[in-house]
């Protein structure tokens, strides 16, 4: 189910009553008091369940769903480095205009770490912010520990390198790993998410 073009939604609008009788200023301030409950989301791998007013046509969702995500504080919640809920999130942004590492850095997403640290899950984090694959660096996520500032770190260095080759940049990533495991032994364990 493909969103309809912006021509094709800009005919509805101006025929459709709701649309052609109250500003685009008065709509706003309808959307935001029919949509904003609270102050803040929590978002995870399996997304959140929006609001039903979203879903009851193209042309609501197509001018409500920007009000809505861009007034909400969002709570990323990403287990053990694992990046499905970033990249849910970034294509929820990505349909309505938004940008989720503009909204990360005025402050209206915050990533958070539930779980461990998991390396494979890291690496695949890293190698998808190389490959400009998500547009949400890791290195915005903890406090001033000298494990968090190891991670932000190694996300810089994956950042500044992303025309070099994939394979080079983990080979400097695999040398930056004993660093991790000095801050927590866990970054050592090599396993599957479930054991």
């Amino acid at each position: 189910m493909n969103l309809p073009l912006a021509s094709t939604l800009n005919a509805s609008i101006a025929s459709s009553r709701l649309f052609t009788k109250l500003s685009g200023e008065l709509r706003n301030i309808i959307w935001k008091f029919a949509l904003i409950q609270a102050n803040e989301i929590h978002f995870t791998n399996h997304g959140f369940q929006e609001p039903g007013l979203l879903t009851t046509c193209r042309l609501v969702r197509a001018e409500a769903a920007s009000t809505f995500y861009h007034e909400y504080k969002i709570h990323l919640i990403c287990e053990s480095y694992d990046t499905t809920a970033v990249l849910l999130l970034e294509r929820k942004f990505k349909l309505v205009g938004l940008l989720i590492e503009q909204s990360a850095s005025d402050g209206r997403v915050l990533l958070k770490m539930t779980g461990g640290p998991y390396w494979q899950n890291w690496l695949l984090w890293l190698r998808r912010v190389h490959s400009l694959t998500t547009g949400c660096s890791p290195g915005e996520i903890g406090n001033d520990d000298f494990e968090s500032m190891a991670l932000r770190a190694i996300s810089l260095t994956v950042t500044a390198m992303c025309t070099k080759r994939w394979s080079k940049v983990e080979e400097i990533l695999k040398l930056h790993r004993p660093m991790l495991i000095k801050c927590n032994s866990a970054w050592g364990l090599d396993h599957d998410q479930d054991g």
